[in-house]
């Protein structure tokens, strides 16, 4: 089928190579033939394809170890002023273009992810695209010479991540440029039950999969998304429709389609919030979670599922299906909330603790991925008396691997980790570790550009307008084929 029906294979194996093996990273869009309208498929029609997807995928990921040897190799020949900039996420001034001084600032501080908000979004996706190229092209990171080897031939710069949130529903930031996908929520409203069926699940999947295409096709590589917490009493007032269920195992089951989906489009997909979130909005006030142990249990026990390395995690009794634990993409990142919960550690939020992000989500479930810490400058921090500076390098020393930073802070928060770096080896390991986890991610989303003919800069096709309008007119006609609108 072509790629411009409907439900179209979901990726070639070309593709899945680009994507997974060669890290040469070249921001065009897909090519399209000329948009004749999708066509009709079935969910039964889309079992084979999710099926060759996924052996494809298992072939290739077998490299893993190699990607991992490879990026702790880069991250240890870093700078300590290359390290500091790998584990920062910022926000960036500007819509049409950077201003010279926001270029200059990414040049300098060559930031491991840019955030994008709805105040970065231009009026058409030609505008969101070159001007998601004009910051990747800014905030690359040049490697030094005998960073590359096998796996990277000829790589001689680091991408940074483009993140943005696209759960669907109200938070959502790309105004009229993409496809807005329903509220998580909306997706079992006619399912009750815990034991999702598979039409639910591989509709998660496809319309993540739509998605997730459109965000690569702009430029963007990671979303912050899923919401993989279940919906209950103590979480309900913040994320009110942003949970798939009130059932953890119909939640971790919905969030691992979704995930699914967006990975298969080259989206890396950053699960949230760990370990579980309280009523008050932590961007607002003080965020507390009073729950005993075995109700905590239960809170988490999808994130568990997702991040869990191995086999799967409650032994005999596991809720959860041992598919769950075989599908060859995972979550790239955990966020990690701003929740304090005293009976893992008082008076300290999950964002500061190393017995939730090391002990817990590094030791105990096994995670490889990049945990990600939320903005520091929210009031559930400060009204802690935390300092965002504080916060921050007690955040990374503790097992947060990204933070997040505004455009205003980065020049100066970048200064106190470097001094940190330099002058506390063991910080200064904390960072390669972290920087490490950061790049193993981007060589699976092949954000490293090779040397092209001795030319500087990225190699960046002109926008496809028709093609991308061939993915809206898909993503759309999917969803409202499903009374998903």
């Amino acid at each position: 089928m072509k790629e411009n029906t409907l439900v179209a294979p979901l990726l070639s194996l070309a593709h899945i190579k680009s994507l997974l093996i060669a890290p040469i990273f070249v921001m065009t869009l897909f090519v399209f033939p000329a948009c004749k309208g999708p066509e009709h498929s079935s969910i039964d029609e889309l079992k084979p394809r999710h099926a060759a997807l996924e052996a494809a995928l298992r072939e290739e990921l077998a490299k893993k170890k190699q990607y991992w040897e490879t990026a702790s190799r880069i991250a240890r020949s870093l700078s300590p002023e290359a390290l500091a900039a790998q584990v920062l996420m910022t926000g960036v001034a500007g819509k049409e273009a950077l201003s010279s001084d926001m270029k200059k600032l990414l040049h300098e501080i060559p930031v491991g992810a840019i955030m994008l908000f709805k105040y970065n979004i231009a009026d058409s996706p030609a505008a969101v695209h070159a001007f998601i190229s004009e910051c990747t092209e800014s905030a690359a990171l040049q490697l030094p010479a005998d960073a590359a080897n096998k796996e990277v031939p000829s790589a001689n710069r680091l991408l940074p991540f483009v993140a943005i949130d696209h759960e669907g529903g109200d938070v959502y930031r790309l105004g009229q440029v993409a496809t807005r996908l329903p509220p998580a929520d909306r997706y079992l409203r006619s399912t009750a039950q815990p034991d999702l069926p598979e039409s639910a699940w591989l509709e998660i999947r496809q319309a993540a999969y739509l998605s997730g295409r459109e965000l690569r096709a702009l430029g963007i590589t990671m979303n912050l998304a899923p919401v993989v917490e279940p919906l209950v009493p103590e979480n309900a007032a913040f994320l009110q429709n942003r949970s798939f269920a009130s059932d953890p195992k119909a939640a971790a089951s919905a969030a691992a389609a979704f995930i699914q989906g967006m990975g298969e489009a080259g989206v890396t997909s950053v699960v949230k919030h760990f370990p579980a979130s309280a009523a008050v909005d932590p961007h607002h006030g003080r965020s507390v979670l009073d729950v005993d142990k075995k109700r905590l249990d239960y809170l988490v026990s999808p994130f568990s599922a997702l991040l869990k390395t191995g086999s799967p995690i409650l032994g005999q009794d596991s809720l959860y299906p041992a598919s769950l634990f075989s599908l060859p993409i995972g979550a790239g990142a955990v966020m990690v909330a701003h929740t304090i919960i005293p009976s893992v550690q008082a008076n300290i939020p999950a964002s500061l603790s190393s017995h939730v992000m090391q002990d817990w989500i590094k030791k105990e479930l096994g995670f490889q991925g990049i945990v990600i810490a939320d903005d520091f400058t929210m009031k559930a921090i400060t009204s802690l008396g935390f300092t965002p500076e504080k916060a921050m390098i007690e955040a990374l020393r503790n097992g947060a691997d990204m933070i997040m930073v505004w455009p205003r802070d980065l020049g100066r928060f970048h200064r106190h980790l470097v001094q940190e770096a330099k002058t506390d080896t063991l910080f200064r390991e904390r960072l390669i570790d972290a920087a490490g986890r950061i790049m193993y991610q981007k060589l699976i989303r092949s954000l490293v550009q090779a040397h092209q003919d001795g030319r500087d800069g990225l190699t960046t096709e002109p926008f496809n307008e028709e093609g991308y309008g061939c993915m809206r007119k898909a993503t759309e006609q999917f969803l409202r084929e499903r009374n998903l609108r």
